[in-house]
């Protein structure tokens, strides 16, 4: 339980799974700014992400516990947004704590990916009235160096800029950490696992153990890969998009048997297609893929379903890769409507 006369760190996310990288900033962060204690919050579902495997978030949220079950001390677990249920927005669960400790005491963590899309969080600027921010950043992360460079919103909030430490119009400041910290995501690990891959280096002992014994990240199992493949062209269709074919890959060395290519007219038409094939797939299959990449620039965007991989080009990009000229005399084949 938070006190009156502590300062509080709240650290979300979905933790999928939670790693060494987590704990690592969760406890670096609690040192360098002196905070009595850091909540940690999984999500049950970012507004600003898709669902990014086919694990529940009860699942994610044991992770958690047996993750963070050796520094009790320091840290304590918060499962209500997963309580919640549906999309999870942050400034619900601020707005709780905001109630529970002083003014000026309470600090929201995020890291730098998060921060650069700040602005388009709900009611952010209300968050930034009752909370400060604590931004961490990762080896090598550009970090800004003017009001220019922060997210466009943010900057009408500044009051006086100072690199590290920026005071806002609300009150509250944020505080730019730059953490030593590994060199990973949680959507790098699930892929590992996926492939049977080694993951000691970034998950702790008793979190592996727990995921190869509870059977968690199971490579994803296709029955029929090429109707599979034609369904997402009958997604890519009704989306709109364009010069799409399926291609089989079988008697060939490459790291999937079939791939999937199609075009959108823009970035954000692609990205408008990725979502729609995630989601229908989500539907009809009960599936979601081992990784994706590319999404928010939405210019090459990668989904990939293990025997299948899925490539959404904006359309210029696309020409300029030429992707196709690796498959030269591979079967091709289309889709069917959805």
């Amino acid at each position: 339980m938070t006190k009156h006369g502590e300062r509080i760190g709240l650290f979300g996310g979905s933790f999928d799974p939670i790693h060494r990288g987590h704990i690592n900033s969760i406890l670096s962060v609690r040192k360098r700014m002196g905070l009595n204690k850091i909540v940690v919050i999984p999500a049950h579902q970012s507004p600003l992400k898709p669902i990014s495997s086919n694990l529940d978030p009860e699942s994610r949220l044991e992770l958690v516990r047996i993750g963070l079950r050796d520094f009790e001390n320091e840290v304590e677990i918060d499962d209500q947004e997963i309580r919640r249920g549906g999309l999870s927005y942050t400034i619900e669960t601020i707005e709780d704590y905001a109630r529970k400790v002083d003014e000026g005491s309470l600090f929201l963590i995020v890291g730098m990916d998060q921060f650069l899309v700040f602005d388009q969080w709900q009611d952010f600027e209300k968050i930034l009235k009752l909370c400060n921010l604590i931004v961490t950043s990762r080896p090598g992360s550009h970090l800004p160096l003017s009001v220019d460079e922060l997210p466009p919103k943010i900057q009408e909030l500044v009051k006086a800029f100072q690199r590290s430490h920026i005071e806002l119009t609300t009150g509250r400041f944020i505080e730019i950490l730059p953490l030593d910290d590994l060199e990973i995501s949680s959507e790098e690990i699930r892929r590992a696992l996926r492939r049977r891959q080694d993951v000691s280096k970034y998950l702790t002992l008793e979190i592996e153990e727990h995921i190869r014994e509870k059977r968690l990240y199971e490579p994803i199992q296709i029955d029929d890969a090429k109707e599979f493949c034609r369904y997402c062209l009958g997604v890519i269709d009704d989306k709109k998009g364009f010069n799409a074919k399926g291609f089989d890959l079988t008697d060939r060395q490459t790291i999937c048997d079939f791939a999937v290519i199609a075009s959108g007219t823009s970035t954000k038409h692609a990205a408008s297609i990725a979502h729609g094939i995630l989601e229908a797939v989500k539907n009809h299959y009960g599936i979601t893929p081992q990784s994706f990449e590319g999404i928010e620039e939405g210019r090459w965007i990668l989904l990939d379903y293990g025997v299948v991989m899925i490539h959404i080009f904006y359309d210029f990009v696309r020409l300029e890769y030429k992707l196709e000229s690796l498959w030269k005399g591979a079967q091709e084949f289309t889709g069917e409507s959805v």
